[in-house]
């Protein structure tokens, strides 16, 4: 895996320090960047709004994505199956597998989206209403 390096330091993000970003369906806070984990991946908090869409159909080329929900529930599109997950749940997305992810109804859920280096080089894959 060129590029990755494991002589980094631990990261340590306190919530005070992070760098976050919001519009009127979410709240995005990094938790870690690829630069400051070697190379290894990158960490977002995810707070959606009621209703909101966090992304449309797609697939990585070159990264698995994953979902640790920890409050509310997340509606997602995995290949052609819909399912929620709930507060505590784990969801691991292969490369080249279609998914999408929204707020379930009537919830506002906060999810850890750690992701593996090349998890931007996406492909949209279609349209999906969450």
């Amino acid at each position: 895996m060129s590029g990755m390096r494991t002589d980094f330091a631990p990261v340590v993000t306190r919530a005070a320090e992070a760098e976050t970003t919001s519009d009127p369906s979410s709240t995005m806070t990094l938790l870690a960047d690829s630069e400051a984990t070697g190379g290894l991946l990158t960490s977002y908090r995810s707070t959606f709004a009621e209703g909101a869409v966090g992304a449309p159909a797609h697939f990585h080329t070159r990264a698995a994505e994953m979902f640790y929900v920890i409050d509310g529930s997340l509606r997602v599109l995995v290949g052609e199956a819909v399912t929620v997950l709930g507060a505590g749940d784990f969801l691991l997305v292969p490369p080249h597998t279609p998914h999408a992810f929204a707020a379930a109804r009537g919830a506002r859920p906060t999810c850890c989206s750690p992701s593996h280096r090349g998890w931007r080089a996406s492909t949209t894959c279609g349209s999906w209403a969450g």
